[in-house]
């Protein structure tokens, strides 16, 4: 695919390089005309002076044309005319502008979400336009809504199957093939990530869903691509990948749910949605790092404020359900106000009613029971996780 789009582009510029080659042609055929003239004019010499050619021609003391000056001005001449040539050829080519890759700073990435396959599926056309009509919530193929969805050939040397989807507003593909999606993964940044690797680096198959094109944007084409992605999701999934950000999941039984909201890319970004967190009444412990996270609120409050572009900020909230309990959720921040706080739900909810990954929800913070942030790679805050964490290792342990 990605080849495809780079072979388009080049297309792109093909009026232009035609220009830059005929200009060239004629370049040539100039100085072809000059020498020939000059032959000419050498060969109208010899026969004056009875000589069957130039190289035989005498040398006629004083005259002007067989003179060293002579030759030298006419060599200024066509230098003169060729430098003139070249100046109106570099005036035409600024005039009509670079091509678009010249335009660009750098390559535009690919925009597409990959999902790995732990052993290669068996689909066809037919199932991946219904999951098309699925995430669109629309029928596909009907004639003049301008919404349609067929196989297309896929790009030359590629296994894959091609289904491409054309909107009015926009074109994606979706791509599956039985063979890997590359032989060599990037190695684990972390021991945590070990069994990312080892999903990534044990893959049989791919599925991809493609932005065709520049438009739209990305932040409006990837809820698109996401809710593609999420119906074609099933057992045989192992890892979500993002082309362009080289983010990646493993899929779990949130991970439909996280593809479906309108901000997928941030479970990616962080790994997945955080657990939800089941209480036990009158837990001691858990009310004593609740304590130190309300002390210590002003320190948080301090680094929200002067956060940089990386830096992730989350506040823990009990919800209530519909079973008359509380999940106790993380919303990753938004916004901080004297008495609010605003922001996204950072799990999926198990037993909420009316609530759903991403949903955007404003909470006073005297609700507020964790605080935590993530800068420059290191996690500070998260008193309530680090109960339940020491919990589990002696569990591990056995």
């Amino acid at each position: 695919m990605a080849r495809c789009r780079r072979l388009a582009k080049d297309y792109e510029r093909l009026a232009a390089t035609v220009t830059g080659l005929h200009f060239a042609a004629f370049a040539c055929l100039m100085l072809a005309r000059l020498l020939t003239n000059k032959f000419i004019t050498r060969s109208n010499m010899s026969a004056a002076h009875g000589c069957p050619n130039a190289a035989n021609a005498p040398q006629t003391v004083g005259d002007p044309q067989n003179s060293d000056g002579y030759r030298g001005t006419r060599m200024a001449q066509l230098s003169a005319m060729l430098a003139s040539l070249m100046q109106s050829i570099r005036r035409m080519i600024r005039r009509r502008g670079p091509g678009p890759r010249e335009n660009r700073a750098s390559p535009q990435p690919v925009i597409a979400l990959v999902c790995f396959l732990k052993q290669p599926r068996r689909m066809d056309a037919a199932v991946v336009i219904r999951a098309i009509e699925k995430a669109y919530g629309r029928r596909f193929n009907l004639p003049g809504t301008g919404y349609v969805a067929k196989p297309v050939p896929p790009p030359p040397h590629s296994a894959a199957q091609v289904v491409a989807a054309k909107t009015p507003s926009h074109l994606i593909a979706v791509s599956y093939c039985g063979r890997r999606y590359f032989d060599t993964p990037p190695a684990p940044t972390s021991a945590g990530r070990t069994a990312l690797y080892r999903a990534v680096a044990d893959h049989k198959g791919f599925i991809t869903v493609d932005r065709m094109g520049d438009a739209p944007p990305p932040e409006q084409i990837y809820p698109v691509l996401a809710k593609v992605l999420a119906e074609l999701i099933g057992p045989d999934c192992s890892v979500i990948f993002c082309t362009e950000t080289r983010a990646t999941k493993l899929v779990d039984a949130d991970t439909a749910a996280i593809l479906k909201s309108d901000i997928p890319l941030d479970a990616l970004r962080r790994g997945g949605s955080s657990p939800v967190i089941n209480r036990v009444p009158n837990d001691s412990e858990l009310a004593a790092a609740q304590a130190e996270a309300r002390l210590r609120w002003p320190e948080f409050v301090s680094a929200f404020t002067g956060r940089n572009g990386n830096d992730l900020f989350f506040a823990k909230i009990p919800l209530a359900t519909g079973a008359g309990g509380f999940e106790h959720i993380w919303l990753k921040l938004e916004r901080l106000e004297d008495d609010w706080v605003t922001g996204t739900l950072g799990n999926v909810p198990r037993n909420i009613p009316g609530h759903r990954y991403g949903d955007r929800l404003r909470i006073p913070i005297r609700k507020v029971e964790d605080w935590a942030y993530e800068h420059n790679g290191q996690v500070i805050g998260g008193f309530t996780t680090k109960v339940f964490t020491a919990r589990q290792q002696p569990q591990k342990a056995r």
